[in-house]
């Protein structure tokens, strides 16, 4: 028991033994043996021979926690953990003694100076000779990562282990070893050599030397590179050899001492993550910048230790956002520590601004406080104001291109500059210029003004000026400003553009201001000065003068305003206390004004005004200014007069009615809690006594209620809309509500005889009685009858009153009207028609039943086709209602409809058609046809034995013909086919019996016989003489318009010229054929001689049916004879 066991490395510790010994010569053989302590157990068994020279062998396992083994000899261990191990133990004289086996263990914690290696497994081979300690094939495995190598300890204290690494967590390892900075997830696995002193348990003096690649952890961002660097537990120094990392988007580069000097290269497309790679070796965890699809690189050096590093370099980056602003690019050069931020160049440009200059700011933790003390000097170009605002969170409405250098001083929170800026294309609320430079000075007391120039156009505006805010926010404070100016243009201010649209003059401008503002507002404390302006106009038309002064004593202040007004007089004085909510009274007058000119100064008004007139007003009024609505005042309009303006048409002989109204008794107003009431007011014309009351309320969305009823003379209403011809009395009740830019009327209006015609339009109505009703902008017609065209209607449906244009939704039933359109038509109808659209568009649908239509031409039906041949001539452009207005109307015959023309006779026809397109250019779809009547064609009268007229083409009116017309000419009976449009119009002749085509063409033109008849001297070859068919069209030539002008005269049907006749002689000779149709079927020739009056020719034809007729004839010579004619074909 206790048995102590000493050596020269192992302390003297107490061992209880047991073993089984056998003795032999020289010999001694230990079977069993088991020595134990506590937590220690060995187990062995072996022998000693040659006692004299002893050799020793042995072999056995041993187990035991650390905290037994370092009773024996102290190890670089934590006092927990178990090694165990199979052994062998030899010795001999000559060669010492030698342990070898194999060593594992489990729970282990190296103690490494001030790394926390955390628990660790063991095993290794393991051979102790002398005083020297080798591993071999050593594996330690724990949370940092994974060690395969071996090492030795000499002397028993000096280590030394070289082997590799896998899987080292590097963000793990630095912070055990205390180097936070360095912590980055990644893994790292390499070479790697480590050599130490083991003093007192302890292992120091340590130096490692590594080449690890690195590699991402589970779930981290993808990593790779190669780290390079060797470690001095001594100095604390660690020294980078030539490394790099790849990140995502970054690639950065790194070489020298942590601790003194880095070199380090940056180049990143995401800042967030270069920034924590940035931070393992010192740098910020964050800048206030993001990047937005740029680049940023840094090259440069980390100074000092990484605890506290002083970066300096280039930084150049391209589309970045500082605080949401983007920037598009930035060069600079600076100085970087947690207590200074130095820039020795900057430059940075967004879009077309540019800044550039160079300061210093004092940091505190890397960041910028209220306190710090900055210096810098900047260069600012071409930056956009409005967008700075709003980034800063300014509700300021400004916005311009500005232009600035200076210096800057002072602290972040109390700054101070000095600077020249220019600032172009601005605008300031409603409010633009064109121009305002100046120089201005930032300092302790505020911001002072020190000379500005503001450009209008070609106005120039003096500045000076100064706010001295509050002692603890620029948010309240003191403004002062002096302005003046010699011609300040007045239309440049738009505050008086939107009050007096179309305004424009130009203004003296003299003023001095100071207000108190405040987070709650601006509040005026004194203003004095004066604005005076000549040749005053609106719209182009001149007004006058206007002059207003203003002067502050203490806390009052009067304005006094005098304007002429074109021979008028506006004058308007006011006195302001500038205390609490300005409380006020005043008082204006307007001598007699014309309201042409009031007309010109409301808002939007540019177009002629409905009513001319003229007007008295005086007013008076008091309240605060700071609350409108608690202002009261009393008025008066003493006289009022107003004419509704006439339109007539061009060259209307009618003259204008006289409708001016007038009041009866002064027209007396009040105005109380922001609303202006009419208490009084009468106003009477020719046939028009209407009472008006209400109110005006300018504060609310909907100010106006006013209520109009009385008799109202329709004709007034002819100046509100140019289309409208309006006529006749009414009754009427309305209320007027809403704006007066877009006014809402309900009420109704009773018409008794009144007239309705819109210009442009042929029909109008004429003896309406009905009821219109208004709802808003849309009036609804009730039970309205009306006489239009000689004829009956009935109209039902609304009109639209919004806007600048009439809309339609209208609804007729006609009864016998009488449409003249177009020109020279003439039709009878039944219709039941809808009408909708505005004066610009509209649409007229419906079916029309047409009784009989009638067209004024005097000629024939030939001289219609005349123009299809001729070149189409480009039509006078029609009035804007004709271009808008759209057809899609049935028409349909009657049952007894007739044609009705110069030309025809007894044309009973069968229509079906479609009327489509536009006034403009309209288009007719469907069939005409009609199968009996007669009609004349080129001079001659035909019966209708067949007329089809089909319309197909959608885009215009183009009638195809399919016509067969029969004649009689002298016992002759001609039959004409037409087919074909007008264009290309087919006509065919045949006669009976048969006669060739030129003797038919001159028996129709000019009357002239057919060669058999004429008797001797004529030839087949004169039959076929080319001057037959040029004499019969010269002779038609002449003949349509000569027999048209002596049928108007003289009653005869027709008058023929043949030019070319044959005489008694054989000779061509000139003739004149008149003709007269007595009935249907008798008819009186005369033929006289151009040339010889006494060859005349009289003939009487009588057609007694198809077959049978009878001629008499005197001819040339007086001979007089009776002719029978019996025809009959034979097949």
């Amino acid at each position: 028991r206790e048995l102590v066991v000493g050596h020269t490395v192992i302390r003297n510790v107490p061992l209880d033994l047991e073993a089984t010994v056998a003795l032999a010569k020289d010999r001694v053989t230990v079977r069993r043996a088991v020595a134990s302590r506590k937590d220690l157990k060995v187990e062995m068994q072996g022998s000693v021979a040659r006692l004299a020279s002893p050799e020793v062998d042995f072999s056995g396992r041993a187990a035991a926690s650390v905290v037994e083994v370092q009773r024996f000899h102290s190890l670089p261990l934590e006092p927990r953990g178990r090694l165990e191990g199979d052994f062998r133990f030899t010795y001999r004289r000559a060669d010492g003694y030698l342990l070898a086996g194999v060593l594992s263990g489990a729970g282990l914690v190296p103690r490494i100076g001030g790394f926390d290696a955390g628990a660790v497994r063991l095993r290794s081979k393991v051979r102790l000779a002398g005083r020297r300690v080798e591993f071999e094939e050593a594996e330690v495995t724990g949370d940092a990562g994974t060690f395969h190598g071996g090492g030795s300890v000499d002397d028993w204290r000096l280590l030394a282990i070289n082997g590799r690494v896998d899987n080292v967590a590097a963000d793990d390892t630095a912070r055990r070893a205390g180097r936070v900075l360095l912590a980055y997830p990644m893994l790292l696995s390499g070479p790697v050599e480590l050599n130490g002193e083991i003093e007192r348990g302890t292992l120091g003096n340590i130096r490692v030397k590594a080449e690890l690649e690195a590699s991402p952890k589970p779930g981290a961002a993808p990593v790779d590179g190669l780290i390079a660097f060797t470690y001095d537990q001594p100095s604390g120094q660690i020294v980078l050899q030539p490394s790099r990392l790849s990140l995502s988007a970054t690639e950065a580069r790194a070489a020298g001492s942590l601790d003194e000097r880095l070199a380090v290269e940056v180049e990143t497309r995401d800042l967030k993550e270069a920034l924590s790679a940035a931070a393992a070796f010192g740098g910020p965890p964050s800048l206030p910048v993001e990047m937005r699809g740029g680049r940023v690189s840094f090259r440069g050096e980390i100074r000092g230790a990484m605890s506290e590093p002083r970066i300096s370099g280039r930084l150049l980056a391209s589309r970045l956002t500082w605080r949401g602003m983007g920037i598009d690019e930035v060069d600079a050069d600076l100085s970087l520590s947690g207590q200074a931020l130095e820039v020795r160049r900057f430059s940075a440009r967004q879009n077309a601004a540019s800044l550039a200059g160079s300061g210093k700011a004092a940091l505190e933790n890397w960041t910028l406080t209220e306190q710090g003390a900055i210096s810098a000097r900047f260069e600012l170009k071409d930056a956009a104001a409005g967008p700075w605002l709003k980034w800063s969170g300014s509700k300021a409405d400004f916005d311009a291109v500005i232009s600035a250098s200076g210096a800057v001083s002072g602290t972040f929170q109390a700054p101070q500059a000095e600077f020249h800026f220019d600032a172009r294309q601005g605008r300031a609320g409603q409010e633009s210029f064109d121009r305002f430079q100046g120089t201005a000075k930032l300092g302790p007391s505020g911001l002072e003004l020190l000379t500005g120039t503001l450009a209008l156009g070609a106005s120039r505006v003096r500045l000076e000026g100064s706010y001295a805010p509050s002692r603890n926010s620029w948010a309240g404070g003191v403004v002062r400003v002096k302005a003046a100016s010699d011609s300040l243009a007045l239309e440049r201010i738009a505050l008086l553009a939107g009050i007096v649209p179309g305004v424009r003059g130009g203004a003296r401008v003299e003023v001095d201001a100071v207000a108190r503002v405040e987070p709650n507002g601006v509040w005026l404390r004194r203003l004095d000065g004066a604005l005076s302006a000549q040749s005053l106009s609106v719209n182009g038309k001149n007004l006058g003068s206007l002059r207003v002064e203003a002067r502050s004593r203490r806390e009052a202040m009067k304005v006094q305003a005098e304007m002429a007004l074109r021979g008028s007089k506006l004058f308007a004085s006011v006195d302001v206390t500038l205390d609490g909510d300005y409380p006020a009274q005043g008082e204006v007058r307007l001598d007699p004004v014309e309201i042409e000119t009031l007309f010109e100064l409301a808002e939007g008004k540019k177009n002629t005004p409905p009513a001319t007139g003229k007007a008295r007003l005086r007013a008076s009024f008091s309240g605060p200014l700071r609350e409108p609505a608690k202002i009261k005042g009393v008025g008066e309009i003493s006289s009022l007069e107003l004419k509704p303006r006439e339109i007539l048409e061009p060259g209307a002989k009618t003259a204008p009615l006289d409708l001016t109204v007038h009041n009866e008794g002064s027209i007396a107003l009040e105005l109380a809690d922001g609303v202006i009431r009419i208490r009084r007011s009468r106003l009477t014309a020719q046939k028009t006594d209407v009472f008006l009351e209400g109110s005006y309320a300018p504060m609310e969305k909907s100010p106006l209620e006013l209520r109009l009823r009385g008799d109202l003379n329709l004709a007034a209403l002819r100046g509100l809309k140019p289309e409208l011809r309006i006529g006749g009395t009414s009754v009427v009740d309305v209320v007027v509500r809403g704006t007066p830019q877009s006014p809402d009327v309900a009420g109704k209006l009773e018409l008794r005889n009144a007239s309705l015609f819109l210009a442009d339009v042929p029909n109008g109505l004429d003896n309406a009685n009905g009821v219109l009703t208004f709802d808003r902008n849309r009036v609804t017609v009730q039970q309205l009858t009306a006489e239009s065209g000689g004829g009956r209607v009935t109209i039902g449906g609304f009109l639209g009153l919004g806007g600048e244009d009439l809309t339609y939704r209208l609804q007729a039933a006609a009864e016998r009207v009488r449409v003249r359109y177009p020109e020279g038509f003439s039709t009878l109808l039944d219709a039941k028609l809808s009408f909708t659209g505005t004066r610009r568009k509209s649409l007229l649908a419906g079916t029309a039943t047409v009784l009989r239509s009638s067209f004024s031409s005097r000629q024939d039906l030939a001289s219609l086709f005349q123009p299809a041949a001729q070149a189409v001539t480009a039509p006078v452009a029609p009035n804007e209602f004709l271009r808008g207005l759209q057809f899609d109307v049935q028409l349909i015959s009657g049952q007894d409809f007739e044609i009705q023309t110069a030309y025809t006779q007894n044309v009973q026809a069968d229509a079906r058609l479609q009327l489509r397109g536009t006034a403009a250019k309209p288009s007719l779809l469907g069939r005409l046809s009609c199968g009996d009547g007669e009609v004349d064609f080129l001079g001659t009268r035909y019966r209708i034995n067949r007329a089809e007229i089909n319309f197909y083409n959608t885009s215009k009116i183009e009638p195809v013909l399919d016509v067969a017309l029969e004649t009689r000419i002298r016992g002759i009976s001609v039959n004409i086919s037409l087919s074909g449009t007008l264009n290309r119009l087919n006509v065919t002749y045949r006669s009976d019996p048969p006669l060739p085509s030129a003797e038919i063409l001159a028996l129709l033109t000019v009357g002239r016989a057919p060669a058999s008849d004429r008797g001797m001297g004529l030839s087949t070859a004169n039959s076929q003489d080319p001057t037959l068919v040029g004499s019969a069209i010269l002779g038609q030539a002449l003949s349509v318009p000569v027999s048209s002008r002596l049928q108007r005269f003289f009653g005869v049907s027709r008058v023929k010229i043949d030019p070319l006749a044959r005489g008694l002689e054989g000779t061509q000779q000139a003739r004149l054929t008149v003709e007269q149709q007595i009935s249907r079927d008798v008819t009186l020739t005369y033929v006289t001689s151009i040339q010889k009056v006494e060859q005349q020719i009289v003939r009487v034809e009588i057609n007694l049916n198809r077959q049978l007729s009878i001629v008499a004839l005197r001819d040339e010579n007086g001979a007089f004879g009776v002719d029978f004619y019996y025809r009959k074909r034979l097949r």
